[in-house]
């Protein structure tokens, strides 16, 4: 404020002395002191925002890489869901002869569906506040835009649940499945696993009464065959997804980041 004033003075004074050349020199030096206050705001900004979008790509990525850690376990889960789909489907080709405790399981098994929600909190952040234009790379904005597109279309796909579930479930008595359920699946660092080759406490009795009530179910095989086709579709999607999201890391790591 003091150097304004002061600068304000000698400016009068040169115009009441005529001294045309001290008047220009003042003018030039204020409006130099002008356009360097605005440059130095203008790099303050630039500084700020570039440290915006360098926080938000390493949350963007951060959130990419969980989402890829999901996939993978999705993956080996699906992968034991088809084992147990195709067991159970041809064991239902080779007729009812034979069947016992390990259809039960491969049945019900058959029938596992587990959820899946995108990590997506950065990017959903960045479209909410409209700073998705924050971030320099155009091509990686247009990556991120598709990569998530894509999600939004898949995760139809992965929450399909077939009518084979709703049958085996209904059929099945409810104490075998929860025999099924307590020798069969665990969990791991908070993720559901299903335990290959495991025995189910069920007597010969509660295992022939199982039985009986499942295969009355006149078209079974062709549920189940249509249930280890959505198993395969799930598959597909998720290995596809799993590609996807590593080709953004790929890129996102290769630009620095």
């Amino acid at each position: 404020m003091g150097d304004s004033a002061m600068i304000l003075r000698r400016l009068t004074q040169h115009v009441k002395d005529q001294d045309w050349f001290a008047v220009v020199l003042d003018f030039l030096i204020v409006v130099a002191g002008i356009l360097i206050a605005f440059q130095i705001t203008a790099w303050s900004e630039a500084r700020a925002e570039r440290r915006m979008a360098d926080a938000y790509l390493d949350r963007l990525l951060a959130d990419l890489r969980a989402e890829a850690d999901l996939y993978d376990g999705h993956i080996a889960y699906n992968e034991a869901v088809q084992r147990h789909a195709q067991d159970a489907t041809q064991a239902l080709e080779g007729g009812a002869a034979g069947l016992g405790a390990a259809f039960l399981v491969d049945a019900y098994q058959a029938t596992q569906v587990v959820s899946f929600s995108p990590v997506r909190g950065t990017y959903d952040e960045l479209l909410a506040v409209g700073a998705i234009n924050s971030l320099p790379d155009i091509t990686l904005r247009e990556r991120l835009d598709a990569y998530y597109q894509l999600t939004t279309a898949r995760a139809g796909e992965w929450a399909v649940r077939t009518p084979y579930r709703d049958t085996v479930r209904a059929y099945i008595p409810d104490v075998t499945q929860r025999a099924i359920h307590d020798r069969c699946e665990s969990f791991a660092l908070g993720a559901a696993v299903l335990d290959e080759d495991c025995e189910p406490d069920l007597g010969p009795a509660e295992v022939e009464a199982a039985l009986e009530r499942i295969l009355s179910v006149g078209d079974l095989w062709a549920q189940a065959n249509h249930n280890l086709a959505g198993v395969r579709v799930k598959l597909l999607l998720f290995r596809a997804q799993r590609d996807d999201v590593g080709d953004v890391i790929a890129y996102m790591e290769a630009a620095g980041r």
